[in-house]
């Protein structure tokens, strides 16, 4: 049994291995080591079940064509158990002493759960969770096994990643107290991404507030490792500045790629997927650009006719991209009042004021603009970028040769 020579990102959209299995105990009640067993056991039965097999290719195959792509054959895999049993045998061979061993998993865990409390030492609890998981058979997965992965993310050099993990928990060390110690000698001394990610659990399960400098070095660090984005992210407590601190906000964001004109649909479930913050995100920032847009196109002299036709030129064509045009200030009524809705999710008494525009941009934008789009269009977009936000015309421009490079 080998761990695949790929990022985990490829594989994971969360944290994994023993990091993602500490996780569980943080949210569970367990009273013997047998519930706590269970709980490991139910997060690889999870992770079985969602790597399914999807027949529906092989049923547009015909016997030569199966053959060929390799849909004929079966081959083990061992899923989540591959990375767990790593993590787990770099511990357990590791000349850590116990007590620092007991200290790392109850900082992961929260304290939720002390393996000494039910009469075993951490070596011990660990070994059982290894002998568990080298008793589970492997899962049939239809087809070829995997080849060599050929993406563009490359293993770092190890000196460099583990001396990064180590000043990261060295910074935390005034917040974690006395754990920083074990984990700095899990990073240094055993595996500097096993080291990493327990103390990304123990930020996590000890709520330690982490700064916006601090957070992009996670997701810098996280993207090094192959980890995925969420594992930087999910669970720790950001000191987020507010949507509205547009001078903060803002050079964060995808420049020209937010906003209305890449809502990616108008139906009420398109808007609130397309405001769910990612990671990265400032909670919030979408929203806020998107109700800028909004507001500032219905406050403006666009006639129906010329915002009808941004609709179009935007959207997928179709009835649906129709009807929005025939109203289009209530379609954009209808957004802001979900941006509004997202908004007060995060401030309960957010209240819209919308800053002017930035018209000094305009003649900038507007030597931007493609002079090979028909004349309405053009006349749509130079109306925008000279009466509304020459930034929203720009994303209009943008969206729109997106659009039509689609046809």
């Amino acid at each position: 049994m080998g761990v695949k020579a790929e990022p985990a990102a490829e594989r994971y959209e969360t944290d994994f291995g023993l990091s993602g299995v500490t996780e569980g105990f943080v949210f569970a009640r367990c009273d013997s080591a047998e519930d706590a067993l269970a709980l490991i056991v139910a997060r690889l039965d999870a992770d079985d079940a969602e790597h399914f097999v999807d027949w529906s290719r092989m049923d547009d195959m015909d016997q030569d064509q199966r053959k060929v792509y390799g849909w004929d054959v079966f081959h083990d895999d061992w899923g989540y158990i591959a990375e767990l049993r790593q993590d787990l045998r770099a511990l357990l061979d590791s000349r850590l002493p116990d007590d620092e061993l007991a200290e790392v998993w109850s900082a992961a865990t929260g304290g939720a759960w002390r393996p000494e409390a039910h009469g075993m030492s951490v070596r011990d609890w660990l070994r059982r969770i290894d002998e568990t998981c080298a008793g589970r058979t492997p899962r049939k997965e239809l087809g070829r096994r995997p080849g060599p992965y050929h993406g563009f993310w490359r293993p770092q050099p190890e000196g460099e990643m583990r001396n990064r993990a180590v000043a990261e928990i060295r910074r935390s060390g005034a917040a974690l107290g006395r754990v920083a110690a074990p984990l700095e000698r899990v990073a240094g001394d055993v595996n500097a991404d096993l080291g990493y990610r327990l103390y990304l659990r123990a930020m996590k399960a000890s709520s330690v507030p982490v700064d916006l400098d601090q957070y992009d070095r996670y997701q810098d660090l996280g993207c090094r490792f192959g980890h995925p984005l969420r594992l930087g992210h999910d669970g720790l407590r950001v000191l987020w500045p507010r949507f509205d601190a547009t001078d903060v906000v803002r050079p964060r964001m995808e420049g020209v790629f937010i906003g209305l004109p890449w809502l990616g649909g108008t139906t009420d479930e398109d808007v609130r997927s397309a405001l769910a913050d990612r990671p990265g995100d400032v909670p919030g920032s979408d929203a806020y650009v998107a109700l800028e847009d909004s507001l500032r196109l219905l406050q403006s002299p666009l006639s129906d006719e010329t915002l009808g036709l941004l609709w179009r030129e935007t959207s997928d064509r179709g009835d649906h991209a129709d009807r929005l045009a025939a109203d289009p200030r209530g379609a954009l009524r209808r957004i802001a009042g979900l941006c509004v809705e997202r908004l007060r999710e995060i401030d309960p008494g957010f209240t819209p004021d919308i800053l002017p525009a930035r018209i000094e941009r305009a003649d900038e934008v507007l030597r931007m603009l493609d002079g090979r789009l028909p004349e309405p269009t053009a006349d749509a977009l130079t109306a925008v970028v000279t009466s509304v936000d020459p930034d929203l015309g720009q994303r209009f421009h943008t969206r729109i040769l997106d659009e039509r490079a689609k046809w």
